[in-house]
């Protein structure tokens, strides 16, 4: 898997905390960690990482879920005529 990790800048610790539980609930990221929060005047400064599901980002698997399916690539047989 691919790991992820930034720094960023949050309204309130509560947004940390709901990303935090959104993270959880949908799997595409495991094993949020959020660390080095500090209040700040511009808002509330934080670290990320975190481990990136590649099941859950795979697009067959992503068009499966969203009832899409995925696009068929044309066959070796077909031609295409742009007079069409």
């Amino acid at each position: 898997g691919m790991t992820v990790k930034m720094d960023g800048i949050a309204q309130s610790v509560n947004s940390i905390a709901l990303q935090a539980d959104f993270f959880s609930k949908v799997g595409i990221i495991t094993s949020p960690i959020f660390s080095d929060i500090n209040r700040q005047s511009d808002g509330v400064r934080f670290s990320f990482s975190g481990i990136v599901n590649p099941q859950a980002i795979r697009y067959a698997q992503v068009a499966a879920v969203n009832n899409a399916g995925p696009i068929p690539a044309p066959s070796q047989s077909q031609t295409i005529n742009p007079q069409q």
